[in-house]
């Protein structure tokens, strides 16, 4: 659905993350819907392993866009790829009990901004009711 590019942020002087939304003229409008709305929940969620937005905006052009912190490293998915070609150096450096933790921080932040969602439902709901 989006992009994302290493980007400067000349205003504070430091280097983010940019996510842009991906041109798709036939799911325009629900894209940007869906691209802004990610966006808005995920600035809500303030956890230890969940990359926080900075900014949600247009470009010149208006291309829609976020900016979050730029975390540096690789992704769980390449690392398991690496493991699965047999790489040693990454088998040395991601054994199993580094990977469960990994895993374990993954599922704490996915619980976190599940149980976001239910109180959320729960507080709108009691107050439309």
């Amino acid at each position: 659905m989006g992009v994302v590019y290493e980007a400067s942020d000349i205003n504070c002087d430091r280097t983010v993350a940019l996510k842009v939304l991906m041109t798709d003229e036939k799911h325009e409008k629900e894209n940007k819907r869906r691209f802004v709305s990610e966006a808005r929940i995920t600035s809500r969620l303030e956890h230890p392993n969940i990359v926080p937005i900075h900014e949600l905006g247009k470009d010149l052009d208006g291309n829609v866009f976020y900016s979050m912190k730029y975390v540096r490293g690789v992704t769980l998915g390449d690392v398991l790829n690496d493991i699965r070609r047999g790489r040693s150096e990454v088998i040395e450096q991601y054994p199993l009990g580094r990977l469960l933790t990994i895993f374990q921080k993954t599922c704490d932040a996915v619980a976190f901004a599940h149980s976001k969602r239910r109180r959320t439902t729960a507080i709108s709901s009691r107050a439309t009711s």
